[in-house]
């Protein structure tokens, strides 16, 4: 008992893997054959034998490439999509003129094309666009599953009734003959999603499978129903074609190629190249998902490329991961070499020996697998999925579903992905564009003024209004910034607005519009319009505006400084700089001094000093070392203004360096020697603190403004 326990579990097991095998292979070879039976019907039916078999030799060679160069594990194949563009065409071809283009021609242009589209595909990820994949929405990729669980549920039961399945098709398929030959299977499909799900043993999807077939071949005993009989009866996957392709001369078939009609037809390689790099992607994308993991997608595409090239050798269809016979494998719990090898086993096979085993096994069995793939990808993303999702997106799920239903795949791709733009256009429209509102009474530029000038801005500088963008500006967000902006203007007090573009990512030719009824209402209510850190584009665009003349200026800090200058000039007549007499009173007539050249440096950042300095003539500025780069202006001294306080009361290092841009005359107190000193002390350090209290109040009420 001991010995044959083991043994039992290990048949339990072993048979399981043998049934999931066969399933995929069985799968590998009908797509393949369908697909080319899809491009060579009416006048070219004649040679579906050898193109059955230059595509089973190019599918052999594709999903073996393929496994061994994707980071995930896929199995490739031919895809449906580019077969049909490629049957479309030639049906039109062949419908003008049914002797245009023949069977050796149409392998020879789809070799070529196989070929070429790897290539294209290669260097489309050597070039690195896979990250567009990343910007494919989340619902989008979500409609697309739902949408591929859609096509691979009636493409099961199209299997079944020997037949494409349209939306159109659908009412028939509820007639009371048609109901008998699909609904059994695909009520079977339901059951293996429910068992599945209930069931999470890895046993149960290949068990369900074994179970499925067993019975078929029992059922069949039973009814005492022979396998001709059941053929004949469309319940096999057999009979294929046979291949023919021992019957033709190499050399014949070559001379047959029509290099005239293979350009003729290049024209589809656009198209072809497309679908292959946006399929590649799409599926990949949904693969990730479907598996939870991530994959390197201009890795994968650079593999989708290689694994062409090395079809089109054998004459293949071109092709890309399949996501569900991939899922499918992934869900019986291949090994992806072992699922790998058996897809192109099978396909040597069926090249060689015609299929004979393989045309044996139930149509159904196939059926109830791909209408569980599809039954569960509806499951997942209509059910489970759709409680993760805000309204407005899953109806971009549900938009693509039903433009898949009635339109097609890759339309329904375009709607699903122009859908979700208009939802984010709309979404980033109602972000509110303005970063800040301030004013220069709170919001000041890097200049230290004298304490009159200061307080005169203080009491007048809300008349100069600065606002601070951010974003991307495009029509949506202009339009709202103009409405915010035209009510602001229309508002009592302001004189001066400076738009500062220093946080704007970027500025959409229809946003001039908006920036234009800007400048109209500062026009309409003598207001003076400013605008910094201005992009070149945008300021070339402005400029064409003949009614646009606002004030340009590099940055934020220019456009305050000029803005002060203009509102101090307005009340004094005249900027009349402050000088040292009212300090004087205050110091004392024997307070050192201190000349500087231009260009000469007071104190250098991180020094130690504690002097406190009193600037008198000329001007100076202070900047803080910039890593990799020239220093940061952080301020700008004119007379009357007071350098050097923070170090003076704290006796912390200096937070700048001060240079002289002019000659510059400078009172000096040092901190050290204030009792030699003839000063005022409590005056003197009543005047430094409120400074210091002037300037920490000053950038409370900048928050504040900045909050709202």
């Amino acid at each position: 008992m001991d010995l044959q326990k083991p043994r039992f579990l290990s048949l339990v097991r072993v048979l399981p893997t043998i049934a999931a095998v066969l399933c995929v292979a069985a799968l590998g070879l009908v797509f393949a054959i369908s697909f080319v039976a899809l491009i060579y019907t009416g006048p070219l039916s004649s040679f579906l034998g050898p193109a059955i078999v230059l595509t089973l030799v190019g599918t052999a060679i594709m999903v073996v490439v393929g496994a061994m160069m994707h980071r995930l594990p896929v199995l490739s194949n031919p895809q449906d999509t580019t077969a049909l563009l490629l049957a479309s065409a030639l049906a039109s071809v062949t419908a003008a003129n049914p002797d245009a283009i023949n069977g050796p021609t149409v392998a020879a242009l789809i070799a070529l094309m196989t070929a070429i589209t790897g290539v294209l595909v290669y260097g489309a990820g050597r070039l690195r666009v896979g990250y567009l994949a990343r910007y494919i929405p989340y619902p989008v990729l979500g409609g697309f599953l739902a949408a591929t669980g859609y096509l691979l549920t009636t493409g099961a039961i199209g299997l079944l009734m020997d037949q494409s399945i349209q939306f159109t098709d659908l009412p028939g398929l509820f007639e009371a003959d048609a109901v008998l030959r699909w609904l059994p299977w695909i009520g079977l499909a339901a059951v293996v999603v429910v068992a599945a799900r209930v069931f999470s043993s890895d046993l149960t999807l290949p068990a369900c499978v074994l179970m499925i077939g067993v019975g078929f071949y029992l059922w069949l005993y039973i009814a005492g129903i022979d396998m001709q009989s059941a053929a004949d009866r469309g319940w096999l996957l057999g009979p294929f074609p046979a291949p023919e392709g021992g019957e033709y001369d190499i050399a014949d078939l070559i001379a047959q190629v029509d290099i005239v009609a293979i350009g003729g037809q290049m024209h589809l390689i656009f198209g072809v190249v497309a679908l292959a790099i946006l399929g590649a992607l799409l599926n990949m994308s949904g693969l990730e998902v479907a598996y939870k993991q991530r994959s390197d997608l201009d890795a994968d595409l650079r593999a989708v490329g290689v694994a062409n090239m090395a079809a089109s050798v054998g004459g293949g269809l071109v092709g890309w991961p399949m996501i569900g016979k991939s899922l499918l494998a992934a869900r019986l719990n291949l090994p992806i070499a072992l699922s790998a090898g058996s897809v192109a086993v099978a396909c040597l096979a069926g090249a060689v020996f015609g299929g004979d085993i393989l045309e044996s096994l139930p149509r159904g069995l196939f059926a109830t697998l791909v209408g569980y793939l599809g039954i569960d990808l509806l499951v997942q993303w209509l059910w489970v999925e759709r409680r993760g999702f805000p309204l407005r997106d899953f109806a971009i799920v549900m938009l693509i579903l039903l433009t898949a239903m009635t339109v097609g795949f890759l339309t329904a791709i375009a709607v699903g992905i122009t859908a979700a733009a208009v939802l984010f256009v709309a979404s980033y429209a109602r972000l509110d564009p303005v970063f800040a509102r301030s004013s220069s009474a709170v919001r000041r530029s890097v200049v230290e003024r004298s304490d009159a000038d200061s307080e005169r801005l203080a009491k007048i500088g809300d008349s100069i209004v600065i606002i601070e963008l951010t974003g991307f500006m495009f029509f949506g967000s202009a339009y709202r910034l103009s409405e915010r902006v035209r009510a602001d203007i229309a508002s009592e007090g302001m004189g001066e607005l400076i738009l500062d573009f220093a946080r704007v990512n970027g500025v959409d030719v229809s946003a001039i519009r908006g920036l234009a009824q800007i400048a109209d209402a500062c026009t309409d209510h003598d207001v003076r319009l400013t605008m910094s850190a201005l992009p070149v584009e945008t300021a070339a665009l402005i400029a064409r505006q003949g009614d646009m003349a606002p004030d340009i200026l590099p940055t934020l800090d220019d456009a305050l400084r000029a803005a002060e200058d203009r509102l101090l000039a307005v009340g004094a007549g005249q900027a009349v700089p402050s000088d040292c007499a009212g300090w004087a009173q205050i110091l004392g007539t024997h307070t050192p001094t201190v000349s500087l050249a231009p260009d000469e440096q007071l104190f250098a950042q991180g020094s130690t000093s504690r002097s406190i300095y009193i600037l008198c003539v000329g001007t100076a500025r202070a900047e803080v070392l910039a890593k990799g780069a020239e220093p940061l202006v952080v301020a700008r001294h004119l007379p009357g203004s007071i350098i050097g306080e923070i170090a003076f009361t704290t006796g912390l290092p200096r937070t700048a360096s001060v240079v002289a841009e002019t000659a510059c005359e400078l009172m000096v107190i040092d901190a050290d020697c204030l009792d030699e000193m003839s000063i005022d002390r409590g005056a003197f350090y009543a005047i430094v603190a409120a400074r210091l209290g002037e300037r920490l109040a000053r950038n409370t009420r900048l928050l504040q403004q900045m909050s709202h």
